[in-house]
């Protein structure tokens, strides 16, 4: 690879990098497809889409990602933090005040076999919305 590249400017050399990793992506992206539609076996995936023979210095994932890039992804908590943590606190408190009301309807509500839920419509404005979403409750 180095020796294709050795006479040519900087710019060129990165057009050229940016297309033979466009040609492995692809070349990974078809034996991935060929692989799902014909294997089921998965340790036939592992050994011909993760597994990298570093003795023979064939490396999987620096053909596909530039590994002098510096990748910067957000943090996925910053959104939970900037969000308004009275209503959690509020659905916390109503928990509180109801539990907290005798010791008679604490007994009676761990002795009905009916389980209670808080109305979807609570959750929704809530800090649980995002982790609700991820679930399928059309199923039984």
């Amino acid at each position: 690879m180095e020796m294709i590249l050795t006479n040519v400017t900087t710019i060129e050399k990165e057009i050229k990098m940016n297309l033979i990793r466009s040609l492995a992506i692809s070349s990974f992206n078809c034996l991935i497809s060929v692989l799902i539609c014909t294997q089921t076996e998965a340790k036939l995936y592992k050994a011909f889409i993760f597994d990298a023979n570093v003795s023979k210095d064939e490396y999987i994932f620096e053909n596909i990602i530039d590994p002098d890039y510096k990748y910067t992804f957000p943090l996925e908590l910053e959104r939970y933090y900037k969000k308004d943590k009275r209503r959690l606190l509020n659905i916390l408190c109503k928990k509180i005040l109801t539990s907290s009301n005798s010791d008679n309807q604490l007994h009676q509500q761990r002795s009905s076999t009916t389980s209670r839920y808080l109305p979807s419509q609570y959750l929704f404005t809530s800090s649980l919305r995002d982790e609700l979403a991820i679930f399928d409750f059309t199923s039984v």
